[in-house]
C-alpha cells in the first residue's frame, strides 16, 4: 500500500530529533520540518496542467536549501552529478512505461537501489550523498511528468510511491551519516587505548 513508508519513516524520524537529540537548534528545525512534511502530505496544489502535493515543494525546498546551506551548488563534481541522475531517474521511469519487461522485479525498489547506490558513490560523505539524492529525485520526478505531459495530459507531481521513495532514502543517507559520525567519534577514542599498550610493549 503506497504511503506507508513514508509514514512510518517520517514519524519515526520526528520521534528521533523530538525525544533522543540533543536539544539544538538543528534539531528543533528537523523536528518542525518532519511534522510539517506529514501534514502537507494531506494537501496538493492545484497546478495549470494538473496538481501537485505540497509535501512535494517541501521535500524540493529541502533538497535545494540543503544544497545551497552546504555550498554544493558551487561544485561542478556534484551539479554534474546531479544532474546525470536525474535524467536517470527519468530515463528509468520511461522504460519502466514503455518497456515493462525490462522490471519483471519490483520496479519501485529498482529505482530505488540504483539511484541510492549511485548518490552513495558519488557524494563525499553522508550529507552530500542525502543532497544528491534529494536533487535528482525531486529533478527527476518533475523532469519525468514534463516528457509524458504530452501522452498523460496532466502532471502529477510528489504521488504517494515518490514520497515513499524519498523517504526511504532519507532514512537510508541518515543512518549512513550516523555511522559516519560513530566511526569519527570512536577512531579517537580507539587510538588512545592503543598508544598507552604501544608505550608499554616498547619499554
Amino acid at each position: 500500500m503506497e504511503g506507508i513508508i513514508f509514514y512510518w519513516v517520517a514519524w519515526s524520524m520526528w520521534i528521533v530529533y523530538t525525544f533522543l537529540m540533543k536539544k539544538t537548534l538543528v534539531r528543533t528545525f528537523l523536528s518542525f520540518f518532519f511534522l510539517i512534511l506529514i501534514i502537507s502530505e494531506q494537501f496538493t496544489y492545484h497546478i495549470p496542467f494538473g496538481t501537485a502535493g505540497c509535501a512535494y515543494f517541501l521535500l524540493s525546498a529541502a533538497a535545494y536549501g540543503w544544497t545551497v546551506r552546504h555550498n554544493l551548488h558551487r561544485s561542478l563534481r556534484f551539479m554534474l552529478a546531479a544532474v546525470g541522475l536525474t535524467g536517470g531517474f527519468a530515463g528509468l521511469k520511461l522504460m519502466q512505461l514503455f518497456d515493462p519487461v525490462w522490471f519483471t522485479l519490483s520496479p519501485f525498489f529498482l529505482l530505488f537501489s540504483i539511484m541510492f547506490i549511485s548518490a552513495g558513490f558519488i557524494g563525499k560523505n553522508g550529507s552530500d550523498k542525502l543532497a544528491l539524492f534529494l536533487l535528482a529525485s525531486c529533478n527527476g520526478d518533475l523532469l519525468y511528468e514534463g516528457i509524458i505531459f504530452p501522452i498523460s495530459g496532466s502532471i502529477q507531481l510528489g504521488e504517494a510511491w515518490f514520497l515513499d521513495f524519498v523517504l526511504l532514502g532519507m532514512a537510508g543517507f541518515s543512518i549512513w551519516m550516523l555511522i559516519e559520525y560513530t566511526l569519527k567519534i570512536g577512531n579517537p577514542i580507539f587510538q588512545k587505548q592503543i598508544r598507552p599498550r604501544q608505550s608499554r610493549n616498547a619499554s
